[in-house]
């Protein structure tokens, strides 16, 4: 089950340099973000990464991870395929 939103807020960011448009990555800091994270970062895929709780609301996110890259918004399990496919 991917982890609800609920806990605290925390704010930052972490940036990388690629030509193609950065994925987004909602996290809280869950067990599953960590999990996505690391994927991402073996994988040498930059990605803006988003901890503002109450941003996620706005856009109607009920849970994390939420991924969203090349127009798309993915939970977990599509964000992980995602990567692996990359």
């Amino acid at each position: 089950v991917d982890q609800p939103l609920g806990g605290r807020a925390v704010r930052g960011s972490v940036r990388g340099g690629e030509n193609m448009q950065e994925p987004a990555l909602y996290s809280t800091g869950c067990a599953r973000c960590g999990v996505l994270k690391r994927k991402l970062s073996e994988k040498g895929i930059s990605y803006e990464e988003h901890n503002d709780e109450a941003e996620m609301l706005r856009l109607g996110f009920t849970e994390v991870p939420m991924l969203v890259a090349d127009g798309k918004t993915m939970k977990f399990s599509e964000a992980v395929q995602w990567v692996n496919q990359h």
